[in-house]
């Protein structure tokens, strides 16, 4: 080997001898963000990101606006705002409020009202409906009832009942045989009035007929008569000639 080979050879083993060390941990790739924007953890050459986040370094956010996260959140939204918060008789859905049965108005403030205030004291307004009184009904509780519906034995008007043939009583309650009676026998009598009044009519059309027939001979009979007379004359006046 030449001279100047090998003492190049040497000053470059020298040099190399001469140079720092290099550590293990320099020649492995890291993540670009160590910290993953807070979001993740670095494994290896990439980041692991937490839920809801993404990119390289786990830089974006991938909630949808109001979806799972806490009111708190820096990416949650605003919260919703209703007038007066409905009041705290309603709820506030997309700024607009929800009223509760019984109250009205766009905070939910006004208590729902009744008509005809439920004809009080027939009845009384509860969550804008009648709740009407023993002995009333309706919707705005005006019309009286009749206790125990007339027990089906007649008809209630005005909360009196209109009893049935029959019965009788406050609430046609008690059995009349003797009422029953008199209006079978008024039925009666109204149907044997109704036949007087017909038969009549029925009798003349065959009184009719035989009045007709007989007014019918006589006048066939006067012809006859007629013509006989006639036949008489003629011949008379022949024999005079």
């Amino acid at each position: 080997m030449p001279a100047n080979v090998a003492q190049g050879l040497q000053s470059a083993l020298v040099a190399l001898l001469c140079l720092p060390r290099l550590s293990l941990g320099n020649l492995v790739r890291s993540c670009p963000d160590p910290a993953c924007s807070g979001h993740g953890h670095c494994l290896g050459e990439a980041c692991e990101c937490e839920a809801h986040w993404a990119g390289v370094a786990c830089e974006n956010n991938i909630y949808q606006p109001g979806v799972d996260l806490r009111p708190d959140h820096p990416a949650a939204p605003p919260p919703e705002e209703c007038p007066s918060a409905c009041s705290n008789h309603g709820s506030c859905e997309v700024s607009l409020c929800h009223c509760d049965a019984g109250w009205t108005g766009a905070d939910c403030a006004t208590e729902a009202q009744c008509p005809e205030n439920c004809n009080t004291p027939s009845g009384r307004c509860v969550g804008g409906q009648c709740l009407c009184a023993d002995g009333f009904h309706g919707k705005t509780c005006a019309e009286r009832t009749c206790a125990n519906g007339c027990w089906g034995h007649g008809a209630c008007q005005d909360g009196r009942c209109a009893c049935g043939a029959g019965w009788t009583g406050d609430q046609c309650e008690v059995s009349n045989p003797t009422a029953l009676a008199q209006t079978d026998a008024t039925q009666t009598d109204a149907v044997s009035v109704l036949q007087q009044h017909l038969e009549p009519k029925e009798a003349r059309i065959p009184n009719l007929l035989t009045s007709m027939k007989s007014g019918a001979t006589n006048f066939v009979q006067k012809i006859a008569e007629a013509k006989h007379a006639a036949e008489r004359a003629i011949a008379a006046a022949s024999s005079l000639s």
